[in-house]
């Protein structure tokens, strides 16, 4: 009896550890399919143009959509983890970033546009409730899973950034086969996350965005903390959608804007590592926070 007790706790011992892996692998590949489907368009933002015949107006709506739909759709991320929870919540951004991706195969400038606004929704989901869920599974680790999957986001988008023009001269596979080529990632990410659908785990009150009091509505603390990241995340993806344009205008080539700008992504993640968990630990982070957003303000204006 001893021994069967010891082989049993062997046992869930193992599937606790297998399921752990897979939760965090699982974690990874959701936060690598939150960047780099909207900031891959960047560098090939000229072909797409020249192809569709895009004006200014129609190049702008481009990368302005997938903001858009963050705006929209984040709201509606807490209703959703609320009625299927925070895994099945997951699953269904990763599919809608899986379609919106895989559509850009589809040689029409409309499907490229809906797939991209669709692509906005998946990920405004995730950048929402994939926090929550690191915050309920790993409440002692918060800080080191936070700035381990921002990492991942970095390299990931910064990865695709650099490799997105040589994928498409390579055997003259087109832009659009290099764009659509991310879903392979995307359905990894599906495939390693179906697992976690048998918890459906229907989230605690506390770590669900949108669960707190409604006196958070009259906290000038969160107006302000809402401004601060409203605008970083706008000057981000501002950069991000238009930095490759900007260097190409300048004379660099297409193939080295984009390594540019995945070397911008990748930059803007590493010092996560470090400033994450020191955030964690600071009574003030006022002068942290402003020294931070004076820097990005120091780089838009080093562009002019």
């Amino acid at each position: 009896m001893y021994l069967l007790l010891l082989h049993l706790n062997s046992v869930t011992s193992s599937q606790n550890l297998i399921r752990n892996l897979l939760l965090v692998l699982g974690i990874f590949l959701i936060a690598a399919s939150l960047r780099a489907p909207i900031t891959g368009i960047a560098p090939v933002l000229e072909q797409i143009i020249e192809q569709f015949k895009l004006n200014a107006s129609q190049a702008g709506m481009l990368t302005t959509l997938p903001l858009i739909a963050f705006a929209i759709a984040s709201p509606m991320a807490a209703i959703l983890a609320k009625k299927c929870g925070l895994e099945v919540s997951l699953f269904i951004a990763l599919v809608l970033i899986g379609i919106g991706v895989v559509s850009r195969i589809i040689d029409s400038a409309t499907v490229l546009f809906i797939g991209t606004a669709v692509i906005g929704v998946g990920i405004a989901i995730g950048n929402v409730l994939l926090p929550s869920l690191i915050k309920r599974d790993f409440p002692h680790k918060v800080a080191v899973m936070t700035s381990s999957y921002v990492l991942a986001m970095g390299i990931f988008g910064g990865s695709y950034s650099a490799l997105i023009i040589p994928l498409a001269e390579y055997k003259e596979l087109g832009w659009q086969l290099a764009l659509a080529s991310y879903g392979l990632l995307v359905v990894l990410a599906i495939v390693v996350w179906l697992p976690q659908l048998k918890q459906h785990t229907m989230p605690k009150q506390s770590h669900v965005p949108g669960s707190t009091q409604s006196k958070i509505w009259h906290s000038a603390l969160a107006w302000q903390i809402t401004l601060l990241l409203g605008f970083n995340s706008f000057f981000t993806y501002i950069m991000l959608g238009w930095l490759p344009s900007i260097l190409i205008e300048g004379g660099h080539s297409a193939q080295h804007a984009g390594a540019l700008q995945g070397a911008f992504q990748v930059a803007s993640a590493l010092p996560g590592i470090v400033l994450i968990p020191l955030l964690a630990k600071l009574k003030d982070q006022r002068i942290l926070t402003l020294s931070l957003a004076l820097l990005g303000a120091l780089c838009s204006v080093g562009l002019l």
